[in-house]
C-alpha cells in the first residue's frame, strides 16, 4: 500500500455514475498516473465530509435487523448492491438464503440506527 496526499478532487458524471478524479502529490505525469489508475481509495470516516441529514454510510446499515411493519422478523441486512436506478438491499434469511429488496420508499418504511433495524413494507410475493 502506497500513501499519497490528495492535492485536488474533481467529480465527473458518467453513464455508470460519478467518477472521482484525484490529483495526488508525487504523481506528476501520465505514466505515473497509469500505474495507479483504477485503484481503490481508502479514507478514515473522520477524513470524509459530513453527511447530509438523509445520508448514511453503507457500513452503518450492514448487520441491521430487517422487519416488516407488523414486526415480523425477515432477517439481517448483509449487503447493499448499488444499481443504476436504486440500491438493492440483500437480506440474509436464516434457513431461507438471501432476499433482495429494492431500496425505495415503496418498500423501505424506516431505517432506525438506534433500534438497529430497517422496517420494510413488502408487497405480495416479495418475500417468498
Amino acid at each position: 500500500v502506497t500513501r499519497h496526499r490528495i492535492t485536488s478532487v474533481r467529480y465527473q458524471e458518467t453513464k455508470r455514475g460519478i467518477t472521482v478524479i484525484l490529483q495526488l502529490d508525487g504523481i506528476t505525469d501520465r505514466g505515473d498516473a497509469e500505474v495507479i489508475a483504477k485503484q481503490n481509495v481508502y479514507a478514515t470516516e473522520d477524513a470524509l465530509p459530513p453527511l447530509d441529514e438523509e445520508e448514511l454510510f453503507v457500513h452503518d446499515l450492514i448487520g441491521l435487523d430487517v422487519v416488516t411493519e407488523d414486526g415480523e422478523d425477515i432477517g439481517m441486512l448483509s449487503n447493499v448492491l448499488p444499481m443504476p436506478a436504486h440500491d438493492i438491499y440483500v437480506v440474509h434469511r436464516p434457513g431461507r438464503g438471501e432476499q433482495m429488496i429494492p431500496a425505495v420508499e415503496d418498500f423501505i418504511v424506516a431505517i432506525d440506527l438506534e433500534a438497529g433495524r430497517i422496517v420494510v413494507r413488502p408487497i405480495e410475493g416479495l418475500l417468498e
